[in-house]
Order: C-alpha cells, then structure tokens, then sequence
C-alpha cells in the first residue's frame, strides 16, 4: 500500500516531491485519510494484545509475549529495531 501511494503521488506530481511533501501526502492521504491508526487498535484489541483501561491502551500479558517475538524475529531478520522497539 506505501508503494503504491508513493507512486502514485509522485504520478500526480510532474514536477516531483521532495521528501518532506511525500511523507506529508504518506500521512494525510494514508495514515489519516484511511484512518489506518483506528483499524491497527482495532484489530489488536480484537487479537487480546491490547487493552484499554482508565483511557489508555496498555499492552496485556498476550501482547507483552508478542512483542518479546517480533523483537527477537527483528534481529533475526536485520530489522530495523525502531519498528519492534517503539523508539523513534
């Protein structure tokens, strides 16, 4: 879906996108637009991984064990830690 955005947001774009405007169109068009953070909590309070109590989404035991594995599978993998580890 990324790629397919990014293409055609530089196919609208004769000129071209610096990277700023593509991470900009990324954001507003995909990440807002589509409203792709309410589906991501969605599904993971459908999967147990996480809970919401007091007003805050919390991680439960299920969705600790989860993250322990993509954390070992992103090294494995050569992953970029940032996208298991919650760094920026």
């Amino acid at each position: 879906r990324v790629l397919f955005r990014s293409i055609g947001a530089l196919n609208a774009s004769p000129a071209g996108l610096s990277e700023a405007q593509l991470q900009a169109r990324f954001l507003s068009g995909y990440v807002d637009g589509t409203s792709q953070v309410d589906k991501r909590i969605d599904e993971q309070l459908r999967e147990g991984n996480i809970e919401f109590r007091n007003g805050r989404f919390r991680l439960t035991a299920k969705g600790q064990l989860v993250a322990k594995i993509n954390i070992v599978l992103a090294e494995l993998l050569s992953i970029d830690p940032r996208y298991v580890r919650g760094t920026e």
